[in-house]
């Protein structure tokens, strides 16, 4: 039921438009930076700085082709889609260039909290890190449980994406 109403809802943004989906993501966005940056300064005191590992003791070459297998060309293309609705076409490839990097500065401080706090052993094995390492969140044994913010970051984050792909793949 859930992904059907999910299913939904994303049909129906994608049927309204490109504008309905920009204006909605620019409401959700501040509230997913902010539940981010909440997440990230409540685990500030969490780290333990004895958890780094050298990162590069195998050279560079595998480093980089890690990195090669997470980038993925599909959010790029999605956006080249989209470039002729654009109305200042000069500013897009600074736009995309800086949420490439915006998204993948994101990327990694997630992982880096994940390994300075769980440790990277305990972040290999688990599924989904980020939300263990939200569980890890307690402040004054008063705010606990906000897990539930990580979650809803997801789900905002989700919806954007996979109503910008299924308006590019509906597009095409």
């Amino acid at each position: 039921v859930i992904l059907i109403s999910f299913s939904m809802v994303v049909v129906i943004a994608t049927r309204y438009g490109l504008e309905v989906i920009a204006r909605t993501t620019e409401i959700f966005f501040p509230w997913i930076f902010v539940s981010l940056l909440f997440l990230t300064f409540t685990l500030l005191p969490e780290i333990e700085i004895n958890q780094l590992e050298p990162v590069t003791e195998g050279g560079i070459k595998p480093l980089l082709g890690a990195g090669i297998q997470f980038s993925s060309l599909q959010e790029f293309v999605c956006f080249l889609m989209l470039l002729p609705f654009v109305n200042r076409p000069k500013k897009v490839l600074h736009s995309l260039l800086l949420g490439a990097a915006a998204g993948g500065v994101i990327l990694i401080i997630i992982t880096a909290l994940c390994i300075l706090v769980l440790g990277s052993d305990f972040t290999a094995r688990n599924i989904y890190p980020s939300f263990v390492l939200a569980k890890k969140i307690s402040i004054g044994n008063f705010l606990e449980r906000v897990e539930v913010l990580l979650a809803g970051v997801w789900f905002l984050s989700i919806f954007i994406k996979t109503t910008i792909t299924f308006y590019v793949s509906a597009l095409g």
